[in-house]
């Protein structure tokens, strides 16, 4: 009888220790090959190539991304900073020619601020390809999944493993979600207050982190104006311009910030067949404004023409054969606030913008005009 009570006990010991020695799961994260690839593409009443399909695939893939999804409450609060407030990304100046024309124009990530400080940080999405600015990172030796670099200021990138989603086309690339200090007051990079640097590498991490174990955070359904904007598909201006198909501009791989078609608010489109004598083409970019009165920064100095049409704010940059139209809605996206101290960042305006190049005979402003207006109109 002892003998038998001596294997009961050695046995539930050798239970208790085989128990304590194992390694617990890693969870698994969901499978959101539904999500970022659902099996049909808009084709705008167009005949589209494998290459079309492929790459529209991906850019609507890009619009489900929530850069605001990446903030991470819980991250903050464990490094001292229970109230923030957070917003998508909006640009500061619009210009009819002071940046390329592929540029994006905002709400491609997320910029938290802290209470009475002018710097805080951006979580910007970058689209998968090479850039200038990639031999300043390495991988970060504390953090799995994480690459930093420490000039010439500091940033941490994670990668979103987009191109192993069940569903991905062979081109896609694995986009990343880059973590810098910024100026909140213009959003420019900000050079000499390092002082949320340990906070930027925390949150990347947590970030990673996320996504390992979570999945990555999309915009869920058109369950606000902010998400139905931010998830509207800037290529659906195809019809109402008429278009003949897209163009696929490849940055140069020693580019700093590609202007590329992989910006998911931006659209390039061809309104002529290629081999016209003077090809048409259409850039359409979706994005978010911090409007004030002199957002607008016309290159020639002239005010733009202004327009109201069924409660759309139209401003004109016309010269020429060239046009650039914008088209601000009255919507407004406002910030989250978190804590009784949120500095509360301003809200956002929805903005368009059509660049165009018209067809022989035709009105570069009757054609921009009415589409900018028709896209606003869509997506808000």
């Amino acid at each position: 009888m002892a003998g038998a009570m001596r294997l009961i006990v050695a046995l539930f010991v050798c239970g208790i220790v085989a128990a304590a020695c194992q390694t617990p799961e890693k969870p698994t994260p969901p499978n959101q090959s539904a999500v970022f690839f659902p099996a049909v593409v808009d084709t705008y009443g167009l005949a589209l190539s494998r290459t079309d399909r492929d790459h529209l695939v991906e850019l609507d893939a890009l619009r489900r991304i929530d850069p605001c999804g990446f903030v991470d409450q819980k991250a903050l609060t464990v490094n001292g900073h229970k109230d923030f407030s957070y917003a998508y990304t909006a640009i500061h100046e619009i210009s009819d020619g002071a940046v390329p024309p592929l540029f994006p124009l905002g709400g491609d990530g997320c910029t938290v601020a802290f209470p009475a400080a002018k710097t805080g940080l951006a979580l910007e999405i970058i689209p998968g390809e090479p850039r200038g600015t990639d031999s300043q990172f390495s991988p970060d030796p504390t953090h799995p999944n994480v690459s930093r670099r420490v000039t010439p200021t500091c940033g941490f990138r994670a990668a979103i493993p987009l191109a192993s989603v069940a569903g991905a086309p062979a081109t896609m690339r694995d986009p990343m979600v880059e973590i810098s200090p910024i100026s909140v007051g213009d959003g420019r990079w900000e050079f000499d207050d390092t002082s949320l640097c340990g906070l930027a590498e925390a949150i990347a991490a947590a970030i990673a982190a996320h996504i390992e174990e979570r999945g990555i955070p999309v915009h869920s359904g058109n369950s606000s104006s902010a998400t139905k904007f931010l998830t509207s598909d800037p290529c659906a201006a195809a019809v109402d311009l008429h278009a003949v198909g897209f163009d696929w501009h490849q940055p140069s791989p020693e580019a700093q910030w590609p202007t590329t078609w992989r910006h998911a608010g931006v659209c390039n489109l061809r309104l002529q067949p290629d081999g016209s004598p003077a090809p048409a083409r259409a850039v359409v970019r979706y994005g978010l404004a911090a409007w004030t009165d002199d957002v607008l920064r016309p290159s020639s100095g002239q005010a733009p023409a202004r327009s109201d049409r069924d409660g759309v704010e139209l401003y004109d940059f016309s010269s020429g054969p060239d046009c650039f139209v914008v088209a601000k809605s009255s919507l407004r996206i406002e910030p989250v606030n978190v804590g009784s101290g949120a500095p509360g960042l301003a809200a956002s305006t929805p903005v368009v913008t059509v660049r165009l190049s018209a067809p022989a005979g035709a009105s570069c402003t009757d054609t921009a005009v009415p589409a900018a207006r028709a896209a606003i109109k869509r997506a808000t």
